[in-house]
């Protein structure tokens, strides 16, 4: 941390005066300022990329007050009494917990001014990985008051996130001018053990000289898969790794979790995601080869199956409806966290919405419970297509008022803002709207003709008859169709990535997303429509990919949320009048909104 004298202190009124003086000196400048900088490690620091200014600020602005405390704690009792020492004349001799109890945030702030970056690092390291600091897998916590903060020649940030602490830049290159600076430090080119182990790791690469080998590895392989070849080829080349980008304990980490930590490190993306359905499809693909066995009625195997695989069935539907009707029926516009899915908060009042608009033929389904039958998911896809209609058919009910428009509307031609209705499904084009009501009536209709409710109810369950292996396959076949179907259109939670773009010399550019199972998306720039404050294309999201805003690929998304500490700290700021609907999805601004809890990285 280096610290400036205040500008309205005498001896900054006095400067210009001591350089006029010094200019008119004669003889050569001493160079006392950069032996000073030398001895003060301020320009190892300034061109380093380990060392950040902005540690302290991310710790004031990411961390609760409980957090700051257990980071205090671990501070004072795991540094080997480095920090206790410090800080013993100030707090006395006693526990750490009694040490920091009664300590106010600003206070605890104070302290960590005592106490070296490095140390600081390794503790949020440990506590993160042990869970003592919650942080969800795929939250960034970054300063939100200091958000704009940069520090050093490479513009370093700080950010904590599932795998600790980070120093990342803006510079989408510079964590792979990190990445191989970490190969070239792996292997001692004079040491002849070294330089065959390194010919050994690159074989099958056809280039005589092992340096010009290794750039061409570098350059043709995936990040991660040249740390997993590279860094877990010996015990020697993990530590170096990890001493490279400051990891405590590396070696303790299963393999697939350091390289993670690694990559984090390094400044990658580490976007975590795992189908939400892989199992559903595992339990599909099990059930669906016991059901052709000649002995399926006295299989114990089809019966301990059917049951879990009913009930994840039924929490896909479930999560399904409550995503797809709090998709197409919430003004995210004025959200204050606009176009973003907290999978709690948000579920529960996509479900509250399921529970005014779905009737059941038994009465009034309860999406509010533990549990739903599933004859009311499957006859709420219908039920919640009915009420897009119903809204469709009366826009002017749900028109936006004037004073939400953006500043840009009606001023320009180049950029158009469509979302002029608190029910964003009224937005999207016709060809949109009519898909999305086919796909949630064919959703029921599949399931309904081949009866899954009886079959779920039948074979989910012990039973002294034979299954109608008939009867099992068309449920099963049918639950196939309908989940694909949900997939297919983006009724549910699957995450997509930016995986890769493409630029042409007009100006033209294709951003490829993949999702889990292959699926894809294209978003193409320019467009008129990056202007309507959904998220940028540059992050993970969920793609409502039936859902077309303005032209075909672009498609309704929102981004992740989480609830944690982080960001039950920050709810309700700034309060103030958002224009992040105004600005590009592609290059949107700093803002708060845009840093709590609404990331990946």
């Amino acid at each position: 941390m280096l610290l400036d004298t205040s500008r309205s202190a005498a001896i900054n009124r006095d400067r210009d005066k001591f350089h006029e003086i010094l200019q008119k000196t004669e003889g050569e400048a001493a160079e006392w300022w950069q032996f000073a900088a030398e001895v003060s490690g301020l320009m190892s620091a300034h061109f380093g990329d380990q060392r950040s200014a902005t540690l302290i600020p991310l710790v004031g602005d990411s961390l609760s007050l409980p957090e700051l405390q257990t980071l205090m704690i671990d501070l004072l009792d795991g540094t080997r009494g480095e920090v206790r020492g410090s800080l013993g004349p100030i707090l006395g001799s006693k526990s750490a917990s009694e040490m920091t109890g009664g300590l106010a945030r600003a206070q605890l702030l104070q302290l960590m001014l005592f106490v070296r970056d490095e140390l600081i690092g390794n503790s949020l390291d440990r506590l993160v990985r042990s869970g003592r600091i919650g942080v969800p897998s795929g939250e960034i916590r970054r300063p939100v008051i200091a958000g704009g903060m940069r520090s050093g020649a490479f513009r370093l940030r700080a950010e904590l996130g599932e795998h600790g602490v980070r120093f990342a830049s803006d510079d989408p290159g510079f964590a792979l001018l990190r990445l191989r600076r970490v190969l070239d430090r792996l292997y001692v080119r004079e040491a002849a053990t070294d330089v065959e182990e390194l010919e050994w790791q690159l074989r099958g690469i056809d280039v005589e000289d092992v340096d010009e080998r290794l750039d061409h590895f570098f350059q043709r392989s995936e990040p991660r898969s040249v740390l997993e070849r590279m860094v877990l080829a010996r015990k020697t080349n993990m530590i170096a790794a990890c001493e490279e980008v400051g990891l405590e304990d590396g070696g303790v980490l299963p393999d697939d979790e350091l390289i993670s930590t690694l990559m984090w490190k390094l400044g990658f993306s580490v976007t975590s995601n795992k189908d939400p359905h892989v199992e559903f499809w595992s339990r599909h693909e099990r059930l669906w080869a016991l059901a052709q066995s000649s002995e399926i009625g006295a299989s114990e195997r089809f019966l301990d199956s059917a049951s879990p695989y009913f009930s994840r069935l039924e929490g896909i539907l479930l999560d399904a409806l409550a995503f797809t009707a709090w998709a197409f029926l919430t003004d995210h516009t004025t959200a204050h966290f606009p176009f973003t899915y907290d999978d709690e908060e948000d579920r529960i009042a996509g479900l509250a919405l399921m529970q005014e608009i779905a009737p059941s033929p038994a009465g009034s389904a309860d999406y509010t419970a533990d549990r739903v039958d599933l004859a009311n998911l499957v006859s709420g896809f219908s039920a919640l297509g009915r009420r897009l209609e119903q809204c469709a058919d009366d826009p002017d009910k749900y028109r936006r008022p004037d004073a939400e428009l953006p500043d840009y509307d009606g001023k320009t031609s180049i950029k158009t803002f469509l979302l002029r209705s608190t029910v964003p499904f009224i937005d999207l084009t016709a060809p949109s709207r009519n898909r999305i009501v086919a796909g949630l009536r064919e959703v029921t209709r599949i399931l309904v003709n081949a009866d899954v409710a009886s079959v779920r109810n039948d074979y989910s369950h012990y039973r002294r008859n034979s299954p109608d292996v008939a009867k099992v396959e068309a449920a099963l076949e049918a639950t196939r169709q309908a989940v694909t179907r949900i997939e297919t259109l983006g009724f549910c939670r699957l995450l997509f990535v930016p995986n890769r773009v493409t630029k042409d010399s007009w100006g033209r550019s294709r951003h490829e997303f993949v999702g889990p199972r292959s699926y894809e998306h294209l978003f193409t720039r320019p467009t008129r429509f990056d202007w309507m404050g959904l998220p940028p294309i540059t992050e993970p999201a969920y793609l409502v990919r039936a859902a077309s805003i303005g032209e075909p690929t672009e498609v309704l998304r929102f981004s992740r949320r989480y609830t944690s500490s982080f960001s039950e700290m920050w709810t309700g700021y700034p309060a103030r009048r958002r224009t992040a609907r105004t600005t590009s999805s592609e290059q949107q601004p700093v803002d708060h909104d845009a840093q709590v809890g609404a990331h990946v990285p």
